[in-house]
């Protein structure tokens, strides 16, 4: 290949962690947010984590998996590399990412990463959200982007030489990535990053809070999980009898469970054998319709205790999705660097891994995202998670899911 074919590449990293204690380092200052600045930013989050859901659950290998990933986290950081797109790239981009017709949205993500840092934080629990853009030493940068990031992504700039110390490079992101994430995520870069890496860019996010109602170990016991109609195995349990949000409907049963800040956790349970009908028809319009349906009641919960790995590379996804552009030779992030061409950026891949657990204290998540560029009302006393489900932990200020995910079998 020709030096001046060579293309240089932009790595965004995505990292998310739920715990049911967190903490922040998106600075609030002295911003007020009101719902209308944020909305905007949430629908196309959430949208877009169901879309990413379901292309996910596309590939075979997946539908017979727990599936955990931080929809915040990919959004953020995507959103953060839309801002240098341009032209088609650019387009792809915002259409995939909620903001086709209405680009002046985004300007509104430090409203809405304020939000979610603010309301996430009491005195049990913990929400930090981070993001950084690792450059090439001596590698220029337009103003602008770099003051966009600053501004609207609290980002700053780190440089590192990706040239001649790619493996230094390397381990030192891993090393911010085990610091904002509590050590959950402990290498999300695996091997060396190439020594034509211009620019990653990196988010974090980690959760961890306890329940506002908790449930109590003498309470939780083997107790059978369905995998299917006809098998079943013995997993840990737990059980509470107490006041939670609750409705239902001919495709699930919905239950909403506070922790002690304001973020909650939704779970969906389908039908014996329907997780596939459920998962198919989940929109965000739905879930908000089903959650708006819900009303107070005392129901008897079982929930299975359970902790999740997961690692996705995101490139092939995403293309499909409506945004193959971006990887292309003909990618135009200009608006970061004032290069395209052969000699402009371009996302060689997109790397998220994230972890969450599920236990008597509460909740843990974290995730994290890469991307590098190269160059009517049922009543129902008891709630019995004891089949596959789908399950999503949100900020019910904004409504934003932070994290979503399947699980089909807790012992993995």
């Amino acid at each position: 290949m020709q030096k001046s074919h060579v293309l240089k590449r932009i790595l965004i990293t995505l990292l998310t962690l739920t715990i049911v204690t967190g903490f922040v380092h998106f600075q609030a200052s002295a911003l007020k947010p009101r719902p209308p600045k944020h909305t905007k930013i949430t629908e196309a989050n959430n949208a877009f984590g169901f879309s990413l859901y379901k292309r996910l659950l596309q590939n075979p290998k997946n539908r017979s998996k727990n599936l955990f990933f931080s929809p915040h986290s990919i959004h953020t950081a995507l959103a953060m590399s839309l801002e240098g797109a341009r032209g088609k790239t650019g387009k792809e981009m915002n259409q995939i990412l909620g903001f086709a017709g209405n680009k002046q949205a985004r300007q509104n993500f430090r409203y809405f990463l304020w939000a979610l840092a603010a309301r996430g934080k009491t005195s049990t629990s913990k929400f930090h959200t981070a993001n950084r853009l690792w450059g090439q030493k001596g590698k220029a940068f337009l103003k602008s982007y770099l003051q966009n990031l600053k501004s609207n992504y609290s980002s700053s700039v780190h440089r590192l030489d990706f040239k001649t110390k790619a493996s230094t490079a390397t381990k030192r992101i891993n090393a911010w990535v085990a610091k904002k994430t509590n050590n959950r995520i402990k290498k999300l870069i695996s091997g060396v990053l190439p020594s034509d890496t211009r620019m990653v860019l990196t988010n974090a996010v980690y959760f961890k809070d306890s329940w506002e109602i908790k449930f109590k170990k003498k309470n939780t016991r083997p107790r059978k999980f369905y995998l299917n109609r006809k098998k079943h195995i013995k997993v840990p349990t737990m059980r509470v009898k107490e006041n939670f949000k609750y409705s239902s409907n001919s495709e699930a049963q919905i239950l909403e469970m506070p922790y002690s800040s304001s973020y909650s956790m939704v779970v969906l349970l389908p039908k014996q054998g329907k997780l596939s009908q459920l998962e198919a028809n989940l929109t965000n319009k739905k879930l908000k319709h089903w959650l708006s349906r819900s009303y107070k009641t005392k129901l008897t919960v079982y929930l299975p205790k359970f902790k999740t790995k997961s690692g996705m590379l995101l490139k092939s996804v995403l293309s499909q999705m409506g945004m193959p552009t971006a990887f292309g030779n003909k990618a135009d992030f200009s608006g970061i660097d004032g290069t395209k061409g052969t000699n402009g950026l371009r996302i060689s891949e997109i790397i998220h891994k994230s972890f969450v657990k599920v236990d008597e204290e509460g909740a843990e998540a974290a995730a994290a995202t890469a991307i590098y560029k190269r160059a009517g009302r049922a009543v129902s006393p008891t709630f019995r998670a004891n089949r596959p489900f789908v399950y999503l932990i949100r900020d019910t200020y904004t409504g934003a899911i932070v994290f979503m995910g399947r699980m089909v079998n807790p012992k993995g």
